[in-house]
């Protein structure tokens, strides 16, 4: 990863097939989350990551929730491996900031794939 990598542009370049304009807060959010669940299975499974079986459960569970879904993974996996395969950082985090203007920003903690366990153990422990 270059340190000019910026992930929160990243992840939002990634979800802009799921995003609307007429989304509220809570859906462009819910739909972040969705992207950024997708992408991190996709490093997990390129660096064969400790909690690969985690990230397959979500999938398919992912996958059984709405016969759309199921397509949609694969697209969105498609995507990453195709147009994002250079960027290979795990999403840590994301959130959505308010500015005291009112428009929102998204702003996201990525990591190597070196310092995932440390990362997703912590964010683990928190839950």
């Amino acid at each position: 990863m270059s340190k000019k990598d910026i992930y929160s542009q990243i992840l939002l370049e990634f979800a802009t097939p799921l995003l609307r304009e007429s989304d509220t807060l809570d859906i462009y959010y819910q739909k972040l989350k969705v992207a950024e669940v997708i992408w991190n299975y996709c490093i997990v499974k390129e660096f064969n990551l400790p909690s690969i079986k985690l990230f397959e459960e979500t999938i398919e569970n992912l996958r059984k929730s709405d016969p759309i879904m199921d397509e949609l993974i694969d697209i969105f996996i498609d995507i990453k491996n195709e147009e994002f395969f250079q960027y290979k950082n795990f999403i840590a985090k994301n959130e959505i900031k308010t500015h005291d203007d009112g428009h929102h920003s998204i702003i996201v903690q990525s990591c190597a794939p070196e310092d995932y366990t440390k990362v997703f153990n912590m964010e683990n422990m928190k839950k």
